[in-house]
C-alpha cells in the first residue's frame, strides 16, 4: 500500500480521519458515560490499531532499540495530548479549547526549516488562511464555563504535545530508522492501551461510590465493539500514511492538508450524520480551508505560474 502515490495516500488518510471522527462522535453520543467507558476504548482502539498497524504496514520488519524507545515516548507524548485535552475540554470553553489546540498545526508545518526544507510565498499565505479557518471553525460556546488559569495550562500543554507529535513524526521518517516504522508505531498504540488499562484498573479500584466506577460498555451489543474497532483501523491507516508521508513531502505541505481537509470533511460528516448546522461564519472558514489547501499543496502557485507565468 505504501507505494501507491502520495495523492492516493492522502485521499486513504484524509478517508480514514473522517472515519476516525464519526467512530468518536458515535462513542461520545451513543456509549461514553464515564471514565472507565473512555479506558477500555482506549484499550481496544490501541490493540486493533496495533495489529492494523502491522497488517498495513505488510509485517513488523526490522527491529532497534531506537524505534522502541522512541515509540514508547511517541505514545506516552500521544496519551499526555489526549488526556489533557480531555482535561482541558472539561473545564474549558470547548470552541476555544479546540481552536487553540488545533492552531498547534503551525509547530510541524514549520518545523521543515530544521531539514531545510524551502517554504515557498504561497505556502506562507496558505499557512496563514489555515489559522483564519481554523479560527473560523467554531461558533459561539455556550457551554459558559469559564477560562481559567488550570484551563489554559492544560491547553496550551495539550496544543503544544499535539504539535510535537507531528515534529516527533518527522524526526523518525528522517532518521536512518525510518524503514522500521510498523514496530515504532506497533509499541506506540500498545502503550497507549497499556495507558488505558492502568488508567481502568486505577478508576475501578476507588469503588462503587467513585462516579467514574460504571461502565456503559456492553459487549454483547455488536455496535459497542464496532465502534471502538472501525476507530482503531482508521488511526491505524492515519498513523502509518502520515508518518510514511513525512518522510516524503515536505512539512508545510503535509501538516497543513493532513489537519484541515479533515475539519473541513468532517464538518460536512457532522451534518450529514448528526444533523448539525454551520453559521455563515464557519461556511466562510470552511471555504478559507479550502483555499488553504490549495496554497500549500502547490496547485495554486501552479495555475498563477501558468497563467502569468
Amino acid at each position: 500500500m505504501l507505494q501507491l502515490s502520495e495523492g492516493l495516500l492522502l485521499v486513504i488518510s484524509l478517508a480514514a480521519a473522517v472515519m476516525f471522527y464519526i467512530s468518536n462522535s458515535l462513542f461520545a453520543k451513543k456509549i461514553s458515560k464515564t471514565n472507565s467507558d473512555y479506558y477500555i476504548y482506549m484499550i481496544i482502539e490501541g490493540l486493533v490499531c496495533a495489529i492494523g498497524v502491522v497488517l498495513a504496514s505488510g509485517g513488523i520488519g526490522e527491529i532497534s532499540t531506537y524505534s522502541i524507545i522512541f515509540g514508547v515516548i511517541f505514545g506516552l507524548t500521544v496519551v499526555g495530548q489526549l488526556w489533557l485535552n480531555l482535561k482541558a475540554l472539561a473545564i474549558g470553553p470547548f470552541s476555544y479549547t479546540s481552536v487553540l489546540i488545533s492552531l498547534s498545526t503551525v509547530i510541524p508545518t514549520l518545523s521543515g526549516i530544521f531539514w531545510n526544507e524551502t517554504i515557498t510565498y504561497m505556502q506562507m499565505i496558505g499557512i496563514v488562511l489555515m489559522v483564519i479557518c481554523i479560527l473560523l471553525s467554531s461558533d459561539k460556546d455556550s457551554s459558559q464555563k469559564k477560562i481559567t488559569t488550570k484551563w489554559l495550562v492544560c491547553c496550551l500543554t495539550s496544543a503544544v504535545l499535539n504539535g510535537v507529535i507531528g515534529v516527533m513524526q518527522k524526526i523518525h521518517q528522517s532518521s536512518p530508522y525510518k524503514y522500521e516504522s510498523p514496530i515504532f508505531l506497533m509499541v506506540t498504540m500498545v502503550t497507549m492501551a497499556l495507558f488505558g488499562v492502568v488508567m481502568l484498573i486505577i478508576t475501578r479500584s476507588k469503588g462503587k461510590d467513585s462516579p467514574d466506577y460504571e461502565v456503559s460498555f456492553d459487549f454483547k451489543r455488536i455496535s459497542h465493539i464496532l465502534i471502538p474497532v472501525s476507530a482503531g483501523v482508521a488511526l491505524s491507516l492515519c498513523h502509518v500514511i502520515n508518518l510514511n508521508l513525512s518522510g516524503r513531502l515536505d512539512a508545510a505541505v503535509l501538516f497543513p492538508i493532513v489537519n484541515i481537509c479533515p475539519l473541513v470533511l468532517t464538518t460536512f460528516a457532522a451534518m450529514i450524520l448528526f444533523n448539525e448546522r454551520l453559521s455563515a461564519k464557519r461556511w466562510v472558514g470552511i471555504a478559507i480551508g479550502i483555499l488553504s489547501t490549495l496554497f500549500v499543496s502547490g496547485v495554486m502557485g501552479t495555475l498563477v505560474e501558468r497563467i502569468f507565468g
